[in-house]
């Protein structure tokens, strides 16, 4: 398993299966780090609050045409804060981002449907998942990432029911946000 997640706690029954299959799956592919693993593979995402810990940042995913976190492909990179911060950075144009925590905030295995990308099919497959909490000033300039995405904006913590049209991701952003609340 990775280093990063040797001495990871999980935090609820979700996560402990998480990391059972996540060891499987090290314990039977050498190349997890890398999105060309079309059954499996590593992400790293970031759920970005304010300083008050009252509004998250989202962007609009033009592929799954909803709101949500901020993260991507390891693409071979074995440092997950790193990648983080910079989808987190590439994706809402913030500069000034620092990390609530160096602990990872949350394990998850995450189902992908297949879908077309720039003209080419990708098949179904999961992505193992890990979550970082970032902190950013809500003043700084936002920019959006045309490419990827239709929007970037702040939105009211306690409202992600209302924001999140993911129904599965749900929970996964409230898991977060406790965690963001555990650090105070």
């Amino acid at each position: 398993m990775k280093e990063i997640l040797k001495h990871y706690s999980p935090k609820c029954e979700q996560e402990k299966e998480a990391l059972k299959r996540i060891d499987l799956l090290e314990n039977n592919f050498n190349n997890l780090l890398y999105r060309e693993n079309d059954y499996a593979h590593y992400t790293s995402s970031a759920f970005i609050i304010n300083k008050d810990r009252t509004k998250v940042l989202f962007i609009n995913h033009k592929l799954y045409d909803a709101w949500g976190w901020v993260g991507g492909h390891m693409d071979g990179e074995d440092d997950f804060r790193a990648v983080a911060l910079k989808e987190a950075q590439e994706e809402t144009g913030l500069k000034n981002l620092e990390f609530l925590s160096e602990e990872v905030a949350s394990v998850d295995i995450l189902p992908v449907v297949g879908h077309l990308k720039n003209n080419k099919w990708v098949s179904p497959h999961v992505h193992l998942s890990l979550s970082f909490v970032l902190i950013a000033d809500e003043n700084e300039k936002l920019v959006e990432n045309e490419e990827e995405t239709n929007g970037v904006q702040w939105f009211e913590i306690i409202e992600l029911d209302k924001v999140v049209k993911e129904e599965h991701m749900l929970p996964i952003y409230n898991k977060l946000k406790e965690f963001s609340e555990d650090q105070k």
